[in-house]
């Protein structure tokens, strides 16, 4: 049966196989033919761990597009600028860096973070923010800045190339352009 998988699908699901038959052993159930609620308790134990939906099931393809974005300067509101925010960042932490990923752990031996935790801070900046995350996650935030640049008239090809959809992806369309009500008074709240 192996033979018949590509190189490639085995390299994209080794990780989560390796971890399942890591978890198989611990609890000593059978990996191959595990019963339906053996694996129902492995999942919700993975989400409770801070796995994501794409985690579990995953969904996009190995390497997809990741276009570079630049993040233009806000001299005049250096306070909620991004690229502002992250060159400070890139400043503060040259010292310990020890890898090339953006983000790191603050704590030793400041390695790269995952996507839980980069999840869990964006989490923490919308609570810190007034945004009730119980409604809104950290993946809320794709859907508010694809649907606010199609609405302030980015095309949906720049949308998707951005996000790193395919020229054929239907994703913007099927789940992400939605209306966001009351933008610019949501904007001069969360900002000002």
């Amino acid at each position: 049966m192996l033979s018949s998988i590509s190189s490639n699908t085995l390299k994209q699901y080794s990780p989560c196989i390796t971890e399942w038959f890591s978890y198989c052993h611990t609890t000593q159930l059978t990996a191959i033919n595990p019963h339906v609620n053996d694996i129902i308790t492995y999942l919700t134990k993975k989400f409770h761990e801070g796995a994501s939906y794409d985690k579990l099931i995953k969904t996009s393809a190995l390497n997809p597009n990741q276009p570079l974005l630049t993040l233009p300067y806000f001299p005049d509101r250096p306070n909620v600028c991004p690229a502002k925010c992250l060159t400070n960042y890139l400043k503060i932490t040259s010292d310990i860096r020890k890898c090339p990923s953006l983000f790191i752990s603050y704590k030793k031996p400041h390695l790269a973070v995952s996507v839980n935790t980069l999840s869990r801070w964006v989490k923490m900046v919308l609570s810190a923010s007034g945004i009730n995350t119980t409604i809104f996650s950290s993946h809320s935030t794709i859907h508010a800045s694809t649907s606010t640049a199609f609405m302030k008239g980015v095309s949906i090809d720049e949308i998707r190339w951005t996000a790193g959809w395919t020229d054929t992806s239907t994703t913007f369309a099927k789940f992400y352009n939605r209306p966001i009500l009351n933008n610019h008074k949501f904007a001069v709240a969360v900002i000002l």
